[in-house]
């Protein structure tokens, strides 16, 4: 079983519902990937999360990732990138 240290609330069907979350990998520097999973009556919602401090991952860095995840038996195929060209810029974006 997974030791979940940390919590996040999510609006699901006019409802907030709060389940915990890990941190499944981090390299400190670039990324970090949080992950949770929650059954919801017959529903089972999981939420994976790859942050990064830059605007973009390096495709090498995303392959790391990528390699990881799967490797622990997580499905990377529905993954979509953000598109955070419109946000602005902070400390740690340069």
């Amino acid at each position: 079983p997974l030791d979940y240290a940390l919590t996040i609330a999510t609006l699901f069907i006019s409802v907030v519902i709060s389940y915990p979350y890990i941190v499944i990998d981090t390299d400190y520097n670039n990324y970090t990937v949080k992950y949770a999973c929650k059954q919801i009556g017959f529903y089972n919602m999981q939420t994976m999360w790859i942050l990064s401090k830059k605007k973009t991952i390096s495709p090498a860095i995303r392959q790391i990732i990528y390699e990881k995840l799967t490797s622990i038996g997580l499905d990377i195929t529905r993954l979509r990138a953000s598109n955070l060209s419109t946000c602005p810029p902070t400390e740690t974006s340069s």
